[in-house]
């Protein structure tokens, strides 16, 4: 379940960033190219690879951390771990 979870937040941490970050990146490569380049517009080309690896590294640190927390909470019982709670 924890690994469940972690993976749903891992999955719209990646939608929110490109629904939030990819009209953000055509605005700021527009706005720069137009002040750089003398007036023209240089076309945005979406970095696949960068985003490849962000998801990646995202997804793959979300299933070490689940893993390790499962792992730290078995050595506890239930009881110990809601005493250390309080």
């Amino acid at each position: 379940m924890n690994i469940c979870e972690g993976l749903c937040y891992a999955f719209f941490a990646t939608l929110a960033t490109l629904i939030v970050g990819l009209p953000a990146s055509i605005f700021a490569c527009r706005k720069m190219s137009v002040g750089a380049f003398a007036g023209n517009v240089v076309p945005y080309k979406f970095p696949v690879l960068e985003m490849g690896l962000f998801i990646l590294a995202l997804f793959g640190m979300e299933l070490i951390l689940s893993v390790w927390t499962i792992r730290r909470q078995k050595k506890q019982s239930l009881i110990e771990q809601m005493r250390a709670m309080e």
